[in-house]
């Protein structure tokens, strides 16, 4: 039997999945015959409040476990460097080290590593910057939280809201 580590192992013969196969990649990794595996997600933002309804939200939906919380950009990088999140969600405007310079080392460590901007400046501006280091998505934080979960969704495959969840 193989297991693979954080949703991700070489394939024979390819020297890199496409997207779509990563996402196929991802979403058949999501469970292990009838065993449920957790995603891991860090989050990173400087407000405790903001971290604490993020991590909320998350943990409420079957399949999505917040493995850690960041206040900066340093601690999401020395966090992600200890726990290897399946997903890291960051904060643009924070303090010692912003989210835009925080995904540009985290790319450059993991680079197959997705990792969403949810910010209150989804601006051109923000998104372009985005782009150019390698973040995954820029979601505004007045989208909400339907849309965050869809592209959580659309990173990792899929997962059981609240509502779907059948308690045994």
């Amino acid at each position: 039997m193989c297991f693979r580590l954080h949703g991700r192992s070489p394939r024979p013969g390819l020297s890199r999945a496409s997207p779509s196969q990563r996402r196929a990649d991802r979403a058949a990794d999501f469970s292990l015959g009838s065993i449920l595996v957790s995603k891991q997600i860090l989050i990173a933002d400087d407000s405790g409040t903001v971290r604490r309804v993020l991590k909320m939200f998350l943990q409420d939906r079957k399949g999505i476990k917040v493995c850690g919380e960041a206040a900066n950009g340093f601690e999401a990088v020395e966090k992600a460097k200890t726990l290897r999140p399946d997903l890291v969600l960051l904060d643009l405007a924070m303090p010692e080290m912003n989210g835009a310079e925080a995904a540009s080392v985290l790319k450059k460590m993991m680079p197959d590593m997705p990792i969403i901007v949810f910010t209150m400046f989804s601006d051109n501006i923000g998104r372009s910057l985005a782009s150019a280091i390698g973040v995954d998505m820029v979601l505004s934080k007045p989208d909400g939280m339907r849309a965050l979960a869809e592209a959580i969704e659309s990173l990792l495959g899929p997962f059981q809201p609240p509502s779907e969840v059948n308690p045994h």
